[in-house]
């Protein structure tokens, strides 16, 4: 279990089932989880294992092997299926979904990592994108602001501490993230065609659509450390989610 973890997180039970009523969300420690990588790429598919193969990074061929790994043995444990039957297929932007093999295909999922941490997150009759990111003091983060952040975002930091700036903009990066994840459209979206809470202490931030639609979406940040950040995102109102690890 990561240092400093917020005691939100809690042991994984032996039985569990999805339900539409909340959202399940793991916390991974991939260093933690290196140890078992072998049972890992036991239960990934055969692309999935020649994609990893392929990959020449011994950090980043881990990484994809115990994240992917992980999220099969967690849609097992979640629908009593064999996690090497999981079929996954593509939408048009790359993001993964179940492939109609199961009576299971009202399960969603999403997944985000970043250095040693990793969050998967499952959920039932619901479009969800999750985003974790390690705080990084060294950015230039009025730079980045100005590049891919709203006018209304770029106002907000304005009135922002210097010492709150880059909790502030990892806070607001990860809100932005889940949102186009959910959605499933990715960057083509455009980060700056919506407005989030900048605030730290908004702890279900708003999420306003700049072409607004029929659709209401909710957030939530997610307890990690110190040094991270993340956000949950859905299409449905009064978010509850269930925090395992």
């Amino acid at each position: 279990m990561p240092g400093n973890l917020k005691n939100t997180w809690q042991k994984t039970p032996d039985t569990l089932s999805v339900s539409k009523d909340h959202i399940d969300i793991w916390l991974c420690d991939l260093k933690q989880l290196s140890g078992d990588i072998n049972n890992y790429y036991s239960v990934l598919s055969e692309d999935e294992r020649q994609r990893a193969d392929k990959l020449r990074v011994e950090d980043k061929k881990q990484q994809y092997i115990i994240t992917r790994g992980a999220l099969r043995q967690r849609l097992g444990l979640l629908t009593n299926i064999d996690p090497k039957d999981f079929v996954f297929e593509y939408l048009e932007h790359g993001k993964p979904v179940l492939a109609n093999n199961h009576q299971c295909t009202d399960i969603t999922f999403n997944v985000s990592h970043s250095n040693d941490l990793a969050l998967i997150a499952i959920a039932q009759e619901q479009n969800i994108g999750i985003d974790i990111e390690k705080i990084n003091c060294e950015s230039n983060h009025q730079a980045l602001m100005t590049r891919f952040f709203s006018k209304a975002e770029q106002t907000e930091f304005q009135t922002m501490p210097d010492a709150n700036m880059a909790r502030a903009f990892c806070a607001c990066w990860t809100r932005k993230e889940a949102f186009i994840k959910a959605v499933g459209d990715g960057v083509s979206y455009g980060l700056d065609k919506f407005d989030v809470t900048v605030d730290l202490e908004n702890q279900s931030p708003e999420i306003n659509l700049h072409k607004p639609t029929e659709k209401r979406w909710s957030a939530i940040n997610l307890p990690i450390n110190d040094e991270y950040m993340a956000c949950l995102v859905s299409d449905r109102d009064g978010l509850s989610v269930r925090c395992w690890c």
